[in-house]
């Protein structure tokens, strides 16, 4: 256990700052591709996602609400990095929100240094997380997610599980 933790405060120890971001307060990037950041308060649900489809333009996005507790998440995450890490050339952002709803922001680094999930992840006050769902019109509980195609088509039924996914169903899925 101690020598796990060693090699996540290592990669955290690694880790470069974020510059200033639209998306929530910046924490870090590590090594592995993971921007981390952390959004406690929002006064205007749409105009955040607007800021994310604006800060990664020309891509789709996957967005995977998600909490640290939740074990259907975490088993699904490891196809997540896979589809990730075999796709880097296809125009798509993941883009991770964990709720903090019985959970501490040192469990949720914890637990992405130890899977090393690339992509852009958001630790989020459960009050946002539901703010968020509900816009999406994707209430229910862990995981969900919602996809927003290259052509800015949300769509909240495409993806239940990452695991069922290749590349040809998830190409089809964000519109390429």
């Amino acid at each position: 256990m101690n020598k796990n933790q060693e090699k996540i405060d290592s990669l955290f120890a690694s880790s470069k700052k974020l510059e200033k971001s639209d998306i929530g307060i910046p924490l870090v990037q590590l090594p592995f591709n993971a921007s981390l950041y952390r959004l406690d308060t929002l006064a205007n649900i749409d105009a955040f996602i607007q800021k994310l489809k604006s800060k990664f333009p020309n891509k789709a996005l996957i967005i995977d609400f998600w909490a640290t507790w939740c074990a259907p998440c975490l088993a699904d995450m490891p196809y997540s990095k896979s589809l990730h890490e075999k796709n880097t050339d296809l125009p798509i952002e993941y883009i991770y929100l964990c709720t903090n709803s019985n959970s501490n922001i040192d469990t949720w680094k914890n637990r992405i240094g130890n899977m090393k999930i690339p992509g852009t992840h958001i630790y989020v006050d459960d009050k946002i997380i539901s703010r968020l769902k509900t816009a999406f019109s994707s209430e229910g509980g862990f995981p969900t997610y919602v996809v927003i195609d290259v052509n800015g088509k949300v769509n909240q039924k495409k993806i239940t599980f990452m695991q069922t996914l290749d590349r040809d169903s998830m190409k089809k899925i964000v519109g390429l």
